[in-house]
This record gives C-alpha cells, structure tokens and sequence, in this order.
C-alpha cells in the first residue's frame, strides 16, 4: 500500500511540474504587455535558481529581462538584464538541445533593443528550432513553439507554412 501510495505522489509531483511550466509559457508570452504581467512572471519564477532545470532557468532569465523593460532606473534595468542573461545562458550551457530554452532565447533577442547587443543567437536558434519542431513530442511545448514561430518576423512565411 505504501508502494502505491508512493508512486501516486510522484505522478502527481509530476503533473503540478507539467501543470506549472504550462503557466510559465503562458506568462513569458503574456509578460511584455503590462508590468502586471511581468511582475506575475517574475513572481511565478521567484524559486528558480542556478541549480534548477534549464527550462526553468530560461523562464527565470526571459522573468528578469522583460521585468527590466519597466524599471524607471538605468541601475536598476541593467542589474535585471545581467542577471536575466546569467540565468538565461546558463539554461543553454546546461541543454543546448532544449528547443523550449532556445525559442525563449531567441524569443528575448528578437526583440531586444539594439544597445542590449543581444541578437548574436538569433539565425543558430532559429535553425535550431525549424529543425527540431516536428520531433517535438510534449504538445503542450509544441503550442508553445509554434505560438512563438507564427508571431515572429524573424520566420518567413514559408517557414511557418511548414507547421
């Protein structure tokens, strides 16, 4: 009974995870609307460390640097953008092979400004993710993905023919 009652806690740790990162996609779309939104990003991803899963890392780091867009200091917007890329490039070091980690990335460089000189990634994810699309097997991350690719400018309209 013990064993059951074990198993039973595991699957239902891992569906508040899959319930909780499904958020987190929502949010990370929805956070460069209003500050409201960012601050519940940045609140939803308040636990994340250097130490967790690198989708989680990604979330935190795309948290920091959206928060940053409506921070009234000049201190304060680049404290949030160092901390974001930190998190936000760590997430790739770590999973390289994470499509979810390399359309947020490619996500906060396409549409960073100019003086971030943040936009070095954006053709590498960009083959990264058109390659890498169709073999995605969770259709929770494969909305996400394809949400992202028919938004972007960077995707032609030949790419997004593909879906």
């Amino acid at each position: 009974m013990r064993i059951l009652q074990s198993v039973f806690f595991i699957l239902m740790g891992f569906s508040a995870f899959s319930q909780d990162i499904n958020v987190l996609r929502k949010e990370f779309v929805e956070a460069v609307l209003s500050k409201t939104n960012a601050d519940r990003f940045m609140a939803s991803t308040a636990k994340v460390t250097a130490s967790s899963k690198p989708n989680l890392m990604a979330h935190r780091g795309a948290a920091l640097i959206i928060k940053s867009k409506f921070m009234p200091k000049i201190e304060d917007k680049k404290k949030y953008i160092k901390e974001g890329l930190s998190f936000l490039e760590d997430a790739v070091s770590q999973d390289p092979q994470s499509i979810e980690v390399r359309t947020i990335r490619m996500g906060i460089q396409e549409n960073s400004p100019k003086i971030m000189k943040y936009k070095g990634n954006i053709k590498e994810d960009k083959a990264f993710i058109l390659k890498n699309y169709s073999g995605t097997s969770s259709s929770h991350l494969k909305a996400f993905v394809e949400g992202y690719i028919r938004s972007s400018s960077a995707f032609t309209a030949e790419d997004k023919k593909g879906l």
